[in-house]
């Protein structure tokens, strides 16, 4: 596993972490209720500091997704449509995914492929709401691919004005975030 933390690392299951932040009695007091509260669904495990410390430092690394250049995708949706999404994915292609914010955000890891599932990811938020941004890919798939969602219409014609009049010459990252732009 890619997790730090060998005891997490070892688990072979899904991991619901919860963070809490206080003066230290209201956490320990939380914590005694919360440990109350969530043992019906499992064992709970608490975290020492250093491990707690090390556990969400590979989350913001994203170390829990295999490292190189495998496209990752920052998705964010309604809650309940996470899961959702994920599901309507795998049917098409192997991913892995973490779920944040009770599921509104989706870090998902793609195949390598000639567009690392935009359009697949795109026609499946199209019909269940949000947008997709490409956090990471080879460079090949990179510049195949938009990085961020399409803007559509009007708004797009405005994005591409407004990069034209304060960058005429497109010198600063040109084409950097949309195609043509």
């Amino acid at each position: 596993a890619l997790l730090s933390n060998d005891e997490l690392a070892s688990q072979g299951k899904s991991i619901t972490a919860v963070r809490l932040e206080n003066f230290a009695t209201a956490v320990s007091l939380r914590g005694v209720w919360l440990r109350h509260q969530l043992s019906c669904y499992g064992d709970v495990m608490e975290l020492g500091e250093e491990a707690s410390s090390q556990f969400w430092q590979d989350m913001r690394h994203l170390k829990f997704l295999s490292g190189g250049a495998t496209p990752v995708w920052r998705i964010s949706t309604a809650p309940q449509n996470g899961p959702r999404l994920v599901n309507e994915l795998s049917r098409l292609v192997e991913v892995s995914a973490v779920y944040d914010w009770s599921g509104g955000l989706v870090w998902l890891q793609t195949p390598e492929s000639t567009d690392a599932s935009a359009a697949d990811i795109r026609r499946i938020l199209a019909h269940l709401g949000g947008h997709a941004t490409l956090i990471r890919a080879p460079d090949d798939i990179r510049i195949r691919t938009e990085v961020f969602p399409p803007i559509p219409g009007a708004l797009g014609r405005l994005t591409r004005g407004m990069k034209k009049s304060f960058d005429p010459n497109r010198i600063l990252n040109p084409e950097r975030m949309y195609h043509g732009v």
